[in-house]
C-alpha cells in the first residue's frame, strides 16, 4: 500500500483542516526550505469575533520578506503585538466552554521569539500535544517540496468546508468557517480530536 504523505507549510495557530490531515496521512513533512509568502497564514491566524472572522497578524521586522527563506524571517518584537493577540483571544473566547482549560495556548506568547518559524513550531508542538498527536513524528524538510498542497495562502480553499460545530456567536453569525485550531479547541475541548478524525474521514472521501 502506498504511504500517504502530508507536506504542509508552518503557520501561526494554523487552520483546523491542517490538523485533520494528520489523522489521514502516514508521514508528515513540514516545509522548512520554502520562501516566505505574503498574504498567507505564516504570520496570521483567523479567530472568531462578534462580527465574524478576525485576523491576528504578527508584525515582521523591516525589510523585504517575500521570497526570503522562511526560517530567516524576524519578528518585530519592539511592538506590543503579543499582549494584543492575547487580549483579543481572551476577549473573543471568554464565553467559550474550554478557554480556561488551556491557558498555555495564550501564555506561550509570553516568551519572545526572534524568528517567526521558531515561534510557529513551538505553538505547533503544543497543539499536537493537546490534540493527542504528539506521538505523530514529523520531519522538517531538508529540500524544497514544490508539491506542497497546504501552503497556507489566505484564499486557499483547503481551509474551508469544515463540518459545523457549536460556536459562541453562532446564534448571531451562524457557523464561521476557515478559523484557527484555537477556535475548535476552545469550543470542543477534549472532543477536538474526535471531530478532527471525523473531518479527516470526510476529507478522504472528497
Amino acid at each position: 500500500m502506498t504511504q500517504k504523505i502530508l507536506i504542509h507549510s508552518l503557520g501561526y495557530y494554523m487552520p483546523v483542516k491542517i490538523y485533520a490531515q494528520y489523522f489521514n496521512h502516514d508521514t508528515v513533512v513540514i516545509e522548512a526550505q520554502e520562501n516566505y509568502q505574503k498574504r498567507s497564514f505564516r504570520n496570521k491566524s483567523a479567530i472568531l469575533s462578534p462580527t465574524g472572522q478576525q485576523l491576528l497578524s504578527i508584525p515582521l521586522s523591516k525589510g523585504k520578506h517575500n521570497n526570503a527563506p522562511v526560517k530567516s524571517i524576524d519578528i518585530a518584537n519592539e511592538t506590543d503585538w503579543r499582549r494584543q493577540h492575547q487580549k483579543a483571544i481572551m476577549n473573543n473566547y471568554k464565553a467559550s466552554p474550554f478557554l480556561s482549560y488551556y491557558p498555555e495556548l495564550t501564555s506561550i506568547l509570553d516568551d519572545k521569539y526572534q524568528k517567526l518559524f521558531d515561534l510557529n513550531l513551538k505553538i505547533h508542538n503544543l497543539i499536537l500535544r493537546i490534540l493527542d498527536l504528539s506521538s505523530r513524528v514529523y520531519t522538517l524538510s531538508s529540500t524544497y517540496h514544490p508539491n506542497n498542497r497546504y501552503n497556507l495562502g489566505i484564499k486557499d480553499s483547503a481551509y474551508t468546508g469544515n463540518t459545523p460545530y457549536p460556536q459562541v456567536f453562532d446564534s448571531k453569525l451562524g457557523f464561521t468557517d476557515g478559523l484557527s485550531i484555537l477556535d475548535l479547541i476552545f469550543h470542543l475541548g477534549p472532543e477536538s480530536s474526535l471531530y478532527l478524525k471525523r473531518l479527516a474521514l470526510t476529507s478522504d472521501k472528497n
